[in-house]
């Protein structure tokens, strides 16, 4: 049932978003989707910092200051807790960075793995991802909301 009841909601959400589009307001649909996008950045956010609080994650580092660092504890203790396949955990983080919106995250966390973990990312991505962000610089959110 719940396979069905998601498939609903996909169809809903379809169908607003046609609705929205055959209009051709773009202003109105960029503004849905950066909704959407904010929306789930806030609750990544909110998952992560709850749980540090409640000492269920130690961040790898003293002080959690990007969304690309959200984004890896979001995947690794949320998502992908007992996957061991570091190819697994980049491409989560990437869906989840671009799932947000925020593509400078996204080329973040392609910059901070090791050599054998980047060549698994082809070269066409990371030049889409790079033109991306050259063309709309997301905003970065740190763990407190702020905004850079």
């Amino acid at each position: 049932t719940s396979n069905a009841t998601r498939c609903i909601a996909y169809a809903n959400a379809w169908a607003l978003l046609q609705t929205i589009v055959s209009g051709y307001n773009s202003n109105i649909a960029m503004s849905c989707l950066e909704h959407l996008c904010q929306h789930y950045q806030n609750l990544i956010t909110g998952k992560v910092k709850e749980a540090m609080t409640t000492r269920r994650i130690a961040p790898s580092s003293p002080s959690v200051s990007s969304f690309a660092q959200l984004v890896h504890l979001y995947v690794q203790h949320f998502v992908l807790f007992d996957t061991p396949n570091n190819n697994n955990i980049i491409w989560a983080q990437l869906y989840y960075c671009l799932r947000c919106g925020n593509v400078s995250a996204a080329l973040e966390i392609i910059q901070q793995q090791d050599l054998t973990i980047q060549t698994s990312v082809e070269p066409e991505v990371i030049e889409m991802l790079t033109q991306l962000g050259t063309a709309d610089q997301p905003t970065n959110t740190d763990i407190n909301g702020k905004k850079s």
